[in-house]
């Protein structure tokens, strides 16, 4: 395995970036014009690429201040690469870069563990609150 990370990459390939989002289930392909796509990446603070050749395998979108706080929007890596470091690979070099500040992130349930093996621990006195976007 040869996997390489890359933080703010100077180019994507849109189509897998699309193909590993509908695999993990976040909305079919055609929901991520690449207008969409742009501005998700470049509208974070870091977005953090493993590949392996020219395969995307996962990524991280993080957003922060880079003084205080740290907010990690989502890893995602592809759904047959998983359990293979991958996203350890990910999370250790977005965490070389933010790891002077406080890390806040949300995880699935079933997920925790995986944050948890970074320190990232759960709060009690902290609660996730979301709606869906509002649509005009």
């Amino acid at each position: 395995m040869n996997i390489h990370v890359d933080i703010n990459p100077p180019r994507v390939d849109y189509q897998q970036l699309r193909a590993l989002l509908g695999l993990s289930g976040w909305g079919s392909e055609d929901s991520y014009p690449d207008a969409v796509l742009e501005k998700m990446i470049k509208g974070c603070s870091y977005f953090v690429v493993a590949h392996e050749t020219n395969n995307l395998l996962g990524y991280a979108r993080a957003f922060t201040d880079d003084i205080m706080v740290t907010w990690i929007a989502e890893i995602l890596v592809h759904p047959e690469r998983r359990r293979q470091g991958i996203g350890t690979h990910i999370m250790k070099e977005l965490l070389r870069i933010t790891g002077h500040t406080a890390i806040y992130a949300e995880a699935l349930v079933g997920t925790e563990g995986f944050l948890e093996s970074f320190g990232i621990t759960k709060r009690t006195t902290l609660v996730a609150c979301a709606c869906k976007p509002f649509t005009t």
